[in-house]
């Protein structure tokens, strides 16, 4: 059939125009789809030589340059062809997936360059017909490749290609493929499909959905709709993943690995519209990012954490400007109701993966002037000590390990091969493994939250102005034998306590039990001695009863370390142990304490409740509430 697509393209090529932008989407895919049989993808460059005849314009200068591009696309297939079809083949007979999905890429972004730089009228229908394949395909391979080559179609070219599309357009180039729509409106289209009515081709076939190349923010589909369209597709997998979870497992993962290339390529766009300032015209995907937060599979919560990073575009919330009126109607109807989104970053916090971008969410949510946004107002006792708690770990090992006027040395999350008992030496080269990648120091932290506290406790503004500045060599301390870091733990959790506790003691302990039973075991010492620090203080008796899940943790890890003390178990190290052992004696001491107290603590908590129904809801009503118009 193709070969007879080929031969009919060469006899006469009008028949087949309206065809052609479906036909190049086909031949890229067919050529970069691993295992393809090496005559198909023979007759797939074939039909490209002859679709990129059938687009030009026949002048003289473009032929030859166009021969030069074909001919290079012949080297590029040749050697993907030598490859064995993209999968390179190591010794043990594993296949490198890296090197496969770059020799893709590579046949792809060459495919399309030469179709952009030649034939740039018809990149609109390209882009268009990529966007099909990848919503409306389930094959997940396609699906991706067919993600890869919108984005190829979204990278800059060099010279001044978007001058002169912009101006092909504007000469009469084909601004509308010929689709015809249903006689219903956009929006109804939409909803009806959450509600398991129309097909997604309907919203995708409707003519005003398609938009100019020229505004330079998506290809060949207006922004809004091409968002609004990989919602409503992530929302069908999602719950549909809801509906079979407990009882299809084998299907579900195949539905997370298609939400994950939705998710990817909605992230893509996020960071192209922020390339081009646009991105502040659509808050959607800021609040979907919100609502991948409160889902419990990190895969969909990680996107969540990568789409958030660009809420600087969105200048409103970074100013004090006037927030646009209906940026809040998105989150009407959310169960539970959207309290900001500092609390939903807690369980960022309880990951090593994710742990670095946490931190960098959190100082800049800080520092942003919408309350409403992060949640809770800037002076509220919750969202202080909340902030304070998920730095201080960090800020803990960083001064140990070195002086903050330098960087500081903040820890990169641990590995499997990583040897935890390494994790809380003094030595600074028993930490540098452990570096974590983030633009953040301990500096800018210490400044941020002296900031923070300045009307709230003069003597937490104060330690934290004292650490910020570079120690002084040869100065004089009582105290000049302890380590900057552990002296700092101490003074801040007592200043903790005084300003904070017990009212806040509940959120404080269930926040620290959570980070224990994560898989960041580089702060497991660290926790165990701030919980030590704030029970020895002198109203400990106030409100001992909070930390009573951490204690149980502590507990647990004596007793794991003493039942494996014959076996080199490293889940454990000797700081945790210790510091688990300082715990349990200085609760002893309060418990035998003949001065009891009643406790004085609120019962409230502020660790998120994460689900996919969540998730779910709020999409909904995000989809409900984004214009398209």
């Amino acid at each position: 059939i193709s070969a007879m697509v080929v031969e009919f393209i060469g006899i006469d090529r009008e028949v087949v125009r309206p065809w052609l932008p479906e036909m190049v989407v086909y031949a890229i895919i067919a050529l970069t789809k691993k295992n393809q049989h090496i005559s198909l993808r023979d007759v797939m460059c074939n039909l490209l030589i002859r679709l990129i005849a059938a687009f030009e314009n026949n002048t003289q200068g473009i032929v030859s340059k166009t021969k030069r591009a074909t001919d290079e696309l012949e080297e590029l297939v040749n050697s993907f062809e030598q490859q064995g079809g993209g999968a390179i083949a190591s010794d043990d007979g594993t296949t490198d997936d890296q090197n496969t999905n770059k020799s893709s890429r590579e046949i792809t972004s060459h495919l399309l360059k030469i179709f952009r730089t030649e034939c740039p009228i018809c990149v609109p229908q390209i882009g268009l017909a990529a966007f099909k394949w990848g919503v409306l395909s389930r094959d997940l391979s396609i699906i991706k490749m067919a993600f890869t080559a919108y984005q190829c179609l979204l990278e800059p070219l060099e010279g001044e290609l978007e001058k002169k599309t912009s101006s092909s357009l504007k000469d009469g180039g084909i601004s509308v493929i010929g689709l015809h729509g249903n006689g219903k409106s956009a929006k109804s289209s939409i909803l009806s499909q959450t509600e398991g009515g129309k097909s997604i081709s309907n919203i995708l076939n409707h003519q005003h959905h398609l938009a100019f190349f020229g505004e330079n923010e998506l290809v060949g589909i207006e922004s809004r709709v091409a968002i609004h369209t990989l919602l409503v597709k992530l929302l069908q997998i999602l719950e549909t993943c809801k509906k079979y979870g407990h009882f299809l497992p084998h299907r579900v993962q195949g539905l997370k690995e298609h939400a994950q290339a939705i998710l990817s390529f909605l992230l893509y766009i996020t960071k192209h519209l922020s390339s081009v300032h646009r991105l502040h015209r659509h808050p959607a995907l800021l609040w979907a990012a919100t609502a991948f937060l409160r889902c419990d599979i990190d895969e969909i919560y990680d996107y969540g954490l990568d789409i958030m990073k660009y809420m600087k575009s969105y200048q409103y919330l970074t100013h004090r400007s006037e927030i646009p009126q209906n940026f809040w109607t998105y989150t009407e109807g959310w169960h539970p109701r959207f309290t900001g989104v500092l609390l939903s970053l807690i369980p960022g916090m309880m990951r090593t993966k994710t742990q670095g971008k946490t931190m960098e969410l959190v100082y800049r949510l800080v520092l942003l002037p919408c309350d409403s946004f992060v949640g809770f107002d800037s002076t509220s006792p919750i969202r202080q000590v909340i902030t304070i708690l998920i730095f201080l770990p960090w800020l803990h090992l960083s001064l140990r390990a070195a002086d903050p006027s330098v960087g500081g040395l903040a820890y990169q999350p641990l590995d499997n091969n990583n040897n935890n008992n390494s994790i809380g030496s003094n030595t600074a080269a028993a930490t540098e493994s452990t570096a974590v990648r983030t633009y953040l120091t301990p500096n800018k932290v210490l400044k941020l939250l002296a900031k923070m506290v300045s009307k709230t406790s003069k003597e937490m503004t104060a330690l934290f102005e004292e650490y910020a500045r570079p120690e002084m060599k040869g100065s004089s301390s009582k105290n000049k034998t302890r380590n900057r870091g552990d002296l700092f733990l101490e003074r801040i959790c007592a200043a903790i306590v005084k300003a904070y506790l017990p009212t806040y003691a509940l959120p404080c302990a269930n926040y620290l039990a959570v980070v224990c039973k994560g898989d960041c075991k580089h702060y497991h010492p660290t926790i165990f001695a701030i919980v030590n620090h704030m029970l020895t203080q002198p109203n400990a008796q106030t409100y001992i009863m909070a930390f009573q899940p951490i204690i149980e943790i502590a507990q647990t890890a004596i007793i794991q370390r003493s039942s494996n003390s014959t076996v080199n178990d490293s889940s454990f190290d000797s700081e945790s142990s210790s510091a688990s052992a300082q715990i349990i004696r200085a609760v002893m001491e309060v418990l035998l304490n003949k001065q009891r107290k009643s406790n004085l603590y609120r019962q409230f908590d502020v660790i998120p409740i994460r689900n996919l129904a969540n998730t779910v809801s709020a999409l909904k009503q995000i989809l409900a509430a984004t214009p398209l118009c």
